[in-house]
């Protein structure tokens, strides 16, 4: 039986910014509620329980890797996750002379009413049009094969999964062996697939990420979160980093006449109890 609860929230995660703030505030509160009623939740619960929050309340029809992040995050490190089998590997991510920085259009989303969950059905159907389960089985010679009985529609959604995956074992093997320098093509890559074939970026954030790629110290840069707005992510080089930020936001604020945000990111431990 639960009692009465009274909840304050505090947050330095921005709503609607890619960010997966959603994620945070169901992750936070069900590791709150765990404590304070002595729940005795394992990791999994926790992740499982938090997804379910978006999918069945809120209506968003998102995968379980905002959320196991979430949970599982360490300091550090980036997580190589299997969605399918839920098998993990933490791998190194001490960038060096590299940082990570998020830059926020300020251009905020609602994922409800935005086209994300119309692109997870047509990435489904183009599935479907594949014949496979899951698109770990599909190679791009399926989808090359496939390509003259798929709508055109159908067939870059499937692209850009397929792409992807395909890159992230890439990044992978730049992890492991910490070659960063080769990491920022990867994320041109992305954004690009992310933008033409998934569509799901607009008008400000390619802006940014255009920027970013013609600037001496950028080693590469993409949208991050569910798409229609939200943020950027650059891998830049340290030295470089006040310089680069300062003209980004000068080039957007003349651009947009919105006040651009950006910060310094790294990998941490995942949600837990703060004592002062």
């Amino acid at each position: 039986e639960f009692g009465g609860l009274s909840i304050e929230i505090e947050s330095t995660v921005p709503e609607g910014a890619g960010l997966s703030s959603s994620a945070a505030l169901e992750v936070a509160t069900i590791t709150a509620l765990n404590e304070v009623f002595g729940l005795s939740l394992t990791d999994e619960e926790r992740y499982r329980l938090s997804q379910r929050a978006e999918n069945e309340f809120v209506g968003v029809k998102c995968g379980i890797m905002d959320q196991f992040a979430s949970v599982m995050g360490r300091q550090d490190s980036a997580i190589f996750l299997d969605t399918v089998s839920m098998e993990y590997e933490y791998l190194p991510l001490e960038l060096g002379a590299y940082s990570l920085v998020v830059f926020d259009s300020k251009v905020h989303h609602e994922l409800l009413s935005g086209g994300y969950n119309s692109r997870r059905e047509e990435a489904g159907k183009a599935l479907e049009i594949l014949g496979k389960r899951s698109y770990r089985d599909v190679s791009m010679v399926d989808l090359f094969t496939a390509r003259s009985k798929m709508e055109d529609l159908y067939y870059r959604r499937a692209m850009h999964v397929v792409s992807e995956n395909m890159r992230v074992l890439e990044v992978v093997k730049i992890l492991v062996n910490s070659n960063y320098e080769n990491l920022g093509r990867f994320l041109v890559q992305s954004h690009e697939s992310l933008a033409y074939d998934y569509e799901v970026s607009c008008e400000e954030v390619d802006f940014t990420v255009d920027t970013l790629r013609n600037l001496n110290g950028v080693s590469g840069a993409r949208m991050i979160g569910g798409g229609f707005g939200g943020s950027v992510l650059a891998l830049c080089e340290k030295s470089e980093r006040e310089k680069i930020v300062e003209f980004v936001r000068e080039r957007y604020f003349e651009k947009f006449n919105i006040a651009m945000d950006a910060y310094e990111v790294r990998p941490s431990r995942g949600a837990g109890e703060i004592r002062e």
